[in-house]
């Protein structure tokens, strides 16, 4: 089988995916070169091909008519800039009966991560410019069919629900600044934003998942989320 992965990230999916793609090829497509090195190390020593691509998903025109099995793009269709091109792009390079796989969230998804992050931005007396939640309401799994629909003659959704639940700040810090970048506020480029800022935000956020913890045992993270199946 042959797969492209749009926005591949470090390469975790690709890792895990390896073992069933033996006799098959990846390409792995990111706008950001800086992640290249970590899915090159993730992916380092398998006998399947990687071919490592530094681009946008709306431009595919380095890749060949009906070349792929399967496309697949996970969590990142919201910063794709022209969702419309990128949907045709991915049609075109798909072979006759190949699905595209799309997974992403409700919009409503992680609100609590969420919620703890701009409170703490409030107390701080934060500009509300400088800090927004991911904009998944350009595609979510709420309303990304019909924009699909447009491109693919079928398209299915599977969705499910999970609750990751932290009995320690720890691990939910590492899940909000390292997985998440601050609820994307660190991948924002702006000069007020240096590491006193960041580490304040950080005190402050790990306070209210304390106090959670005390309160009930634990602060959980709801996620609804699913997978768009497009051929």
């Amino acid at each position: 089988m042959t797969l492209p992965d749009l926005g591949y990230g470090n390469g975790f999916v690709l890792e895990h995916l390896r073992p069933h793609l033996s006799d098959g090829s990846i390409t792995g497509l990111d706008i950001a070169p800086a992640v290249l090195s970590a899915a090159q190390q993730r992916l380092h020593g398998t006998a399947t091909p990687c071919r490592w691509i530094e681009g946008s998903a709306d431009d595919l025109s380095m890749l060949g008519d009906a070349a792929f099995d399967r496309v697949m793009a996970n969590y990142m269709i919201h910063y794709v800039p022209d969702l419309n091109r990128c949907f045709a792009e991915v049609r075109r390079v798909l072979r006759p009966g190949g699905i595209f796989q799309l997974t992403t969230d409700r919009t409503d998804s992680m609100l609590e991560m969420y919620e703890v992050h701009f409170a703490a931005l409030m107390q701080m007396g934060a500009p509300k410019d400088l800090f927004r939640a991911t904009p998944k309401g350009r595609l979510s799994l709420a309303n990304g069919a019909p924009t699909l629909q447009t491109h693919f003659a079928q398209v299915r959704t599977a969705a499910w629900q999970d609750q990751l639940r932290f009995t320690d700040p720890g691990p939910f810090m590492r899940f909000y600044e390292v997985g998440h970048n601050h609820c994307c506020a660190s991948s924002e480029p702006d000069d007020r934003l240096d590491e006193d800022f960041f580490r304040e935000l950080r005190d402050r956020v790990r306070a209210q998942v304390q106090q959670a913890i005390d309160a009930t045992g634990y602060f959980a993270v709801t996620k609804y989320t699913g997978s768009f199946l497009c051929s």
